[in-house]
């Protein structure tokens, strides 16, 4: 196929995958970012695994591909990942892209994600700390994670309570084979957005302020 004008002939290819979503597509590896941009603006990421193509395409060139088959975050084989790890490591930093890198014919896996973007993906696991102030100490408590400090002033006692999550976040990832297989799985989402947060903006994680509520949206009763 020609290519007389620039994204042209992609754009009548997708557009007739659009109707046909099992359609096979072999594309040159020169025209992959025009394939891309295209395959983004018509029919999205969600749709016809344009991003997963787009990806799969910059590693291994030529290649043949069922269009719209693909999971939505893209897999790809160790192997392929380690013979152009740039290139992998860069369509997950800079494109934002998950990825699943697999071995040993998919009995092992990992997900593969920007640490850029976990704290606004892990924002809702919130500490919500408690504090009791009594007439010769203050005690600041976790409940969710059963941790309790005390101090005499409400600073100290604070600084006691960051001090007691500092140490299990390190127990917990130190020991993580064991946590795994407790209850205590559960709180590895917001652990892990205690250990992402940079040190010095980690004591804010427990005085966080209560979210906005949406605003309520009034409905016109029907006549």
């Amino acid at each position: 196929m020609s290519w007389p004008h620039k994204g042209e002939h992609v754009v009548l290819m997708l557009t007739e995958i659009r109707r046909c979503r099992a359609a096979v597509v072999r594309w040159p590896h020169a025209h992959a970012a025009e394939f891309a941009r295209a395959a983004r603006s018509l029919v999205g990421p969600a749709t016809a695994g344009a991003r997963g193509l787009t990806g799969q395409i910059g590693l291994t060139g030529q290649k043949r591909y069922a269009v719209g088959m693909s999971e939505p975050i893209p897999t790809v084989s160790f192997a392929e990942a380690k013979d152009n790890f740039s290139g992998f490591m860069s369509r997950v930093v800079r494109e934002h892209l998950p990825q699943i890198v697999e071995r040993s014919r998919g009995q092992e896996s990992m997900l593969v994600l920007p640490v850029a973007d976990m704290p606004a993906a892990l924002a809702a696991c919130r500490f919500d700390a408690k504090v009791q102030f009594g007439h010769r100490s203050v005690v600041a408590t976790l409940p969710q994670f059963g941790l309790v400090a005390s101090g005499e002033t409400y600073e100290s006692a604070m600084d006691a309570l960051l001090g007691e999550v500092a140490e299990y976040a390190e127990d917990f990832f130190t020991d993580f084979d064991f946590y795994r297989h407790t209850e205590r799985i559960k709180d590895l989402p917001w652990l892990l957005r205690f250990v992402l947060t940079p040190a010095p903006d980690r004591a804010t994680l427990l005085v966080e302020e209560a979210a906005t509520p949406a605003p309520e949206v009034a409905v016109a009763a029907g006549s």
